[in-house]
């Protein structure tokens, strides 16, 4: 994508409120994704990238499947890998680390005031209350699932696909459905190859050849997006944290 074609879904804002919802509508329709930037810096990044680097344990890390649903409400980090088994996740091939990191758990990430920067945008855009599920659970089940993803060089990836499970569980409960995804790297810096992607018609348009660490990208239901393989010519090593680093504000539901 060229800087010109991302620069037309680029929001550039100091606070939420200063979306333009009727243009962010208008473009959502026509591209399928937005870039909003200037609510989380880049500084504040690359703070909590340093933080993720020191407090990382790879002794925490737990499999692929297996663990009760609640394991996600409390600080928790486990390896996604596989989608062909016969299971929710068939045909959602992955390769990451994902490391929960729920509001009313200690914030040992440094993630929290990022991540509920993510959420009000989350809830601006689908018209809720400022506050909606920043704190707890709500009446009607929905939860912030806080939490960061780690796309290790050696080829972490995320199939192309669409957030269909994310969607239904909105959709169930009355709520519009937006994925707000925080840049918490910068390709050419922390990894060379690869990155979160869209797919517009017949066109892949790499969306971190343009953006920066901070940088939120807006995805809604019918965006067909993923993460290409990550540095895939390097070999994978699992006892540190490199590669693609992302984060997330989704709407979950309370098993």
């Amino acid at each position: 994508m060229s800087e010109w074609a991302f620069d037309d879904n680029l929001f550039e804002v100091t606070s939420p409120a200063e979306i333009d919802l009727e243009e962010f509508k208008d473009v959502m329709e026509r591209r399928t994704f937005v870039c909003i930037r200037g609510l989380v810096s880049p500084q504040t990044m690359y703070d909590a990238y340093d933080r993720i680097v020191s407090h990382f344990d790879r002794g925490l890390d737990a499999p692929a499947s297996g663990q009760s649903a609640d394991a996600v409400r409390r600080n928790f980090q486990k390896i996604n890998l596989g989608g062909e088994s016969r299971s929710a996740n068939h045909d959602d091939a992955r390769f990451f680390r994902a490391f929960y990191t729920p509001f009313w758990e200690e914030d040992v990430w440094g993630l929290h005031d990022s991540l509920r920067m993510l959420a009000r945008v989350r809830n601006l855009l689908a018209g809720l209350d400022d506050g909606f599920a920043l704190e707890g659970i709500e009446d009607n089940g929905l939860w912030t699932a806080a939490r960061f993803h780690q796309y290790p060089q050696g080829g972490g990836f995320f199939r192309r696909h669409t957030d269909h499970v994310a969607k239904d569980v909105v959709d169930k409960r009355s709520t519009k459905f937006y994925q707000t995804v925080l840049t918490m790297t910068m390709k050419g810096e922390h990894y060379q190859h690869g990155g979160a992607f869209v797919d517009i018609d017949d066109t892949r348009y790499c969306l971190d050849d343009n953006a920066q660490m901070g940088d939120i990208l807006v995805y809604d239901g019918r965006t067909v997006h993923g993460v290409e393989d990550i540095d895939p010519g390097t070999l994978v090593d699992m006892d540190r944290i490199n590669g693609r680093l992302a984060g997330f504000a989704t709407l979950f539901k309370k098993m």
